[in-house]
């Protein structure tokens, strides 16, 4: 029987490499952490966001500050009545000038009394009280305060006049009154008043826009469900 194998060539022998460690680095697998909170997030969008426009209080200076300038005063007497009120007209001093036309459009002038003064120019037998008003050019009363008929006093609130000035020009403001509790001895009162000017600077526009955005919210699965 011929050998079968009679005249092939027999397979090489091949090596098979011995086992050992790759060179570089090792590479780490690691797992990442399941995310526990599975609720929907919703990203809010951009949006126009509106913010208020004020108008703007300015002295004669031009400077938001307006404690700083004394602008007029106006002085005078009048001869309090016990039980009933007495009036004078409020002139003053300087000849007014507010600098109305140094800011285009903005018109409106208002009167601040920084200070108020009054004193008896002789003391009173009989004591009372003194309620002090202010009647500003557009008629509105502002109250100034009480003060003892016998010493008198000095008041430096910062009062605002509610009326703006009609005529820039003039120099009669308005009209002080004081009323002398009934009983109390009539005498003669003298007063100084100090005033700056406050210039109201209206805005062109109400509102103006800011772009913002919001943060992620979480949605519960009910109310996307209502969305649907």
């Amino acid at each position: 029987m011929p050998d079968p194998f009679l005249g092939k060539r027999p397979l090489p022998y091949i090596p098979k490499p011995e086992p050992h460690e790759l060179k570089g680095p090792k590479e780490i697998l690691t797992h990442v952490p399941e995310k526990t909170d599975h609720r929907p997030v919703e990203v809010k969008q951009y949006q126009n966001v509106p913010q208020p426009h004020f108008n703007q209080a300015y002295d004669s200076l031009g400077t938001i500050d307006i404690n700083a300038i004394a602008d007029n005063w106006a002085s005078g007497t009048l001869l309090a009545v016990a039980g009933a009120s007495a009036s004078v007209a409020v002139n003053l001093a300087n000849n007014p000038v507010w600098k109305v036309k140094q800011w285009p459009g903005s018109p409106q002038v208002y009167l601040m009394i920084r200070s108020f003064g009054i004193a008896p120019q002789t003391i009173p037998v009989t004591v009372g009280a003194l309620d002090v008003r202010y009647v500003d050019s557009g008629g509105v009363t502002v109250p100034i305060g009480v003060i003892p008929s016998n010493s008198g006093g000095n008041i430096g609130n910062n009062i605002v006049c509610p009326s703006p000035i009609q005529d820039s020009g003039d120099a009669a403001v308005g009209t002080l009154t004081i009323i002398l509790t009934a009983g109390a001895s009539a005498v003669t009162y003298t007063f100084n008043m100090v005033f700056s000017a406050l210039y109201l600077l209206p805005t062109t526009e109400g509102y103006y826009h800011v772009r913002a955005k919001g943060g992620p919210t979480h949605v519960p699965y009910e109310a996307l469900a209502n969305l649907r």
